[in-house]
């Protein structure tokens, strides 16, 4: 059995896939797709009937972009195959539409963006007014990595706060896109969450739903920061399997396979003589010198 060290790059990917499993066994029995619909529906109702028309009219451009593009697709497939040699149009990653600066890549000619992940701070102490506003700016106290310095809250921070992402299956249409992250580069805690924009949820019953997520996070942040502590000091992957079993569906199956190779017999070079260092030719005129050497010690004799 070869002997595969435990390298950083090696150590970290094998954590990164135990926090996976971690989350996915907390999250394994929540469902909030209901409540991120209510307040999907009800931002967009608060929006009005501006955002409404702006939906509507992105809805017919998408259309009218469409149905002008399958019009002059064979003006511009025959230019593409003259400038190019190509019998056929190449879709490359980036290249643009003939009219609009719409990316290749997002056929779908919408043009508005999309929400795929959504922000919220969860806190049922919060008052029932403030259900589904917006908040910006938002962080929790954090000890810098730098400094190890205690950061204070933001002033939008409420005791009690606690911080989930949803992502959608399906990006959805929303007034705002809102932007946060569960970790920060400059926090020491593995879960340290930040928001520029998101929404706030305290409904009881929602926050009932919702709170769940947040905790399961945290839950997985401490497991992971257990299994650190236990991984750091191994130095081989052999170790880590024979301590911790059933962490082989942990480590890619490049490295078991190489783990499980046959370990290699080193090959016995053989000694370089220094005959072996000359040519021919070389070795005629290094025999030549040496006699002259002889013969010339031997005239000073």
């Amino acid at each position: 059995m070869a002997s595969v060290r435990m390298t950083n790059e090696l150590r970290e990917l094998i954590t990164h896939n135990y926090r996976k499993q971690c989350q996915a066994a907390f999250d394994k029995d929540f469902d909030v797709e209901s409540t991120m619909r209510k307040i999907v529906e009800d931002r967009q109702r608060k929006a009005g009937e501006d955002f409404r028309s702006l939906l509507n009219s992105a809805r017919d451009f998408q259309q009218k972009l469409m149905k002008h593009e399958q019009a002059y697709e064979p003006i511009f497939t025959k230019r593409y195959s003259n400038t190019y040699g190509s019998l056929s149009r190449i879709h490359e990653p980036y290249s643009s539409s003939p009219i609009t600066h719409l990316n290749e890549i997002d056929k779908q000619y919408y043009p508005l963006k999309k929400l795929d992940k959504m922000h919220i701070v969860c806190n049922r102490n919060r008052p029932m007014s403030q259900n589904f506003d917006y908040i910006q700016d938002w962080r929790g106290s954090y000890k810098g990595r730098w400094d190890d310095k205690i950061n204070p809250p933001t002033d939008t921070w409420q005791e009690g706060d606690l911080y989930f992402m949803h992502t959608f299956e399906t990006p959805v249409d929303f007034p705002v896109i809102t932007h946060g992250d569960d970790a920060s580069y400059d926090s020491t805690e593995d879960f340290a969450p930040s928001l520029t924009v998101g929404l706030v949820v305290s409904d009881p019953d929602m926050c009932d739903k919702l709170e769940q997520i947040p905790m399961a996070k945290q839950k997985t942040s401490d497991m992971v920061a257990k299994f650190k502590d236990f991984i750091d000091p191994i130095t081989t992957l052999k170790k880590f399997l024979d301590d911790f079993p059933g962490g082989r569906s942990l480590v890619p199956t490049e490295k078991l396979q190489a783990m499980a190779a046959p370990v290699k017999k080193r090959e016995v070079k053989a000694k370089v003589q220094p005959k072996d260092l000359l040519t021919p030719t070389m070795k005629q005129e290094f025999n030549e010198v040496m006699l002259e050497s002889s013969l010339l010690g031997g005239n000073n004799d």
